[in-house]
């Protein structure tokens, strides 16, 4: 079985019926904890769920994922969105970092909004938005 590295490092670096195992695999389908970021300018992990709760609006930032299927590659890792706050929020990804030739995410500042945007052949692909442009 081939292992999922992120960075250099293994992503899910356990064996057997490790707990720990289980809430990264989780994570890694989006189904599991959620990263809170409460900055005005913070960089996304991926994949998993992130919730904005930030006191103003966070200009946010995305790498570009890699092209290719995983372990190497990204293609086919998720990342959801979801707003907490009611602010004009961003995210902010490479030229072209969105399918399309597009490169930037903006919130309507309404609690709830949200994206979900998937990984394939080096772009993001936005699967689903409420509130949210993609321009």
């Amino acid at each position: 079985m081939a292992n999922s590295v992120v960075a250099g490092q293994l992503a899910i670096p356990h064996s057997g019926s490790d707990p720990d195992m289980t809430a990264d695999i989780l994570d890694a389908q989006c189904q599991g904890r959620f990263t809170r970021l409460t900055g005005t300018a913070d960089a996304i992990p991926f994949p998993g769920n992130i919730v904005i709760n930030s006191a103003s609006a966070n200009a946010m930032t995305l790498v570009a994922p890699l092209s290719g299927p995983q372990p190497r590659g990204d293609d086919g890792k998720s990342i959801f969105i979801l707003s907490n706050s009611a602010f004009a929020h961003t995210v902010t990804t490479p030229t072209n970092g969105i399918i399309n030739s597009k490169h930037l995410c903006t919130w309507a500042a309404a609690v709830g909004n949200c994206i979900e945007l998937r990984a394939y052949n080096g772009s993001w692909v936005p699967v689903m938005s409420t509130g949210v442009t993609v321009t």
